[in-house]
């Protein structure tokens, strides 16, 4: 395998970062940090909530992690560097985690804020989006992980100086994702409920309010 192959494929995996960590960012920005102003009786109870409290917070703490990992592969030169990288990232995908077995008791919840809800997230999403849609992003995410970085080691010219490095760090990443894995296979039939019911949910709302 050539060291162009796995050059464009480490440029791809840093391009895939950056548009995730940017669309983090945007909804960071736009619809988490408005929220935890408190200046409304509705942003109050929705943090008051303890499932999206919890998810809320960790959807903060994957933006860092994946915030420093984006930087960390941007300024890597060498093989050993990428090495660094990945393994320095691996322990973070516990919060991954973490945050997947919240996710869905966190959206049941947002169930109860119904309209006001709808109206909040309207004046902050993009048309055509939805809070739920947003929040189950990151399974989606973390799901190619595993495969984008395998393929990055496995693209590595075995004569490299930093081969061994990134021999290491597979490993590491793989032993971090095995555990992730485990924690969230029960987790996944549910999502893939809440994503069919909250599109739903959410054409209903669209146009009761459109009626309305």
């Amino acid at each position: 395998m050539s060291a162009d192959n796995r050059d464009a494929l480490l440029a791809d995996i840093i391009k895939r970062e950056c548009k995730f960590v940017g669309d983090l960012d945007n909804f960071i920005v736009g619809f988490i940090k408005p929220l935890f102003n408190r200046d409304t009786p509705f942003k109050r109870q929705m943090l008051e909530d303890p499932y999206i409290g919890a998810c809320l917070n960790l959807y903060i703490d994957i933006y860092a992690a994946c915030q420093l990992f984006l930087s960390s592969l941007q300024e890597a030169s060498t093989d050993a560097q990428i090495a660094d990288a990945i393994s320095q990232f691996a322990p973070s995908l516990s919060i991954f985690s973490q945050y997947l077995t919240e996710v869905t008791s966190a959206i049941n919840s947002l169930s109860k804020f119904g309209r006001p809800l709808f109206e909040y997230a309207s004046g902050c999403l993009a048309t055509g989006t939805t809070v739920e849609n947003e929040l189950l992003a990151l399974q989606q995410h973390y799901a190619g992980y595993r495969e984008l970085i395998t393929q990055l080691v496995f693209r590595t010219p075995p004569g490299n100086e930093g081969m061994a490095d990134m021999a290491t760090a597979l490993k590491i990443f793989e032993d971090a994702c095995d555990m992730v894995d485990a924690r969230i296979d029960d987790e996944t039939v549910k999502v893939q409920l809440l994503l069919l019911q909250q599109q739903c949910k959410f054409n209903l709302l669209i146009s009761t309010y459109l009626i309305v």
